[in-house]
């Protein structure tokens, strides 16, 4: 259901927020070719998207943001046994920016951050709630175009795909670096260069992500959930958690249900 914001001030830096909500997408879902008036911004947190605009298909995963600007034809569908969760933003934004791309990397995390405290801003039910979710639209705005000044390489791009597409296997340095065809010592030190990470730690983070992500949105066992994200057991993936981002899967689970 769409919020209505009575007696709404005009647009707070250009931008004014419709929607902003957190969907879960069904295991069968296909919309045909459609457009909107305004713009959407959709934020994925696990499963994937699937859309295509102007002939063209696209594949989107957790940490890719999609943005559609006005009046742009496009069809979405989901793989039935990998349904999408998503953030979901309706917006108007004057004077949008001309020749933004589709998709960006929320590589850095602070889409995700700044998406977050929109959404809770907009429910928030408070006076200046309405003011706070225009400014943190005009900040998730900003960090878009930020990403796409500098779009994620291609190989960078090539490898998460790969690691997502595999997450619940043994990915190892070599398989990464076979995949592009490349010797596994030169790939190592190229990925670093162009990411600030080896290729075990993106690994090792893109995991981490998605258990932490199906820990808050599933009712899966963490047994299941640490399978499912390439963990030999769920003692690993309460270890990496504890090490890696100091919280338990059980404090985490806790946290959210108290609404922290």
């Amino acid at each position: 259901m769409q919020k209505k914001v009575k007696n709404a001030p005009r647009a707070f830096f250009g931008v004014r927020p419709l929607l902003c909500r957190y969907w879960k997408s069904p295991n069968k879902r296909i919309v045909e070719h459609h457009c909107h008036w305004h713009s959407e911004l959709l934020l994925l947190t696990c499963g994937t998207y699937e859309y295509e605009v102007k002939g063209q298909k696209y594949a989107a995963h957790a940490g890719d943001c999609v943005l559609y600007p006005p009046r742009i034809a496009h069809s979405e569908a989901n793989p039935p046994d990998d349904p999408p969760q998503f953030y979901h933003i309706k917006f108007v934004w004057q004077n949008i920016f001309a020749r933004l791309p589709l998709q960006v990397y929320d590589r850095d995390g602070k889409l995700k951050l700044l998406t977050t405290w929109l959404y809770e801003s907009y429910w928030a039910g408070i006076s200046f709630s309405y003011e706070c979710s225009c400014s943190l639209l005009a900040s998730v705005l900003g960090e878009f175009v930020r990403l796409s000044v500098k779009p994620e390489p291609p190989l960078v791009k090539t490898i998460r795909t790969f690691i997502l597409e595999n997450l619940s296997s043994n990915i190892t340095l070599e398989k990464m670096a076979s995949h592009i065809h490349l010797n596994k010592y030169y790939f190592a030190r190229l990925y670093k260069s162009l990411t600030g990470v080896s290729p075990v730690q993106e690994v090792r983070q893109i995991r981490l992500s998605h258990a932490r992500n199906l820990i808050l949105s599933s009712s899966k066992p963490l047994k299941a959930i640490a399978a499912e994200t390439g963990f030999s057991s769920e003692s690993s993936l309460s270890h990496a958690m504890q090490k890696y981002e100091h919280i338990s899967p059980s404090q985490l689970k806790n946290q959210t249900k108290r609404g922290y």
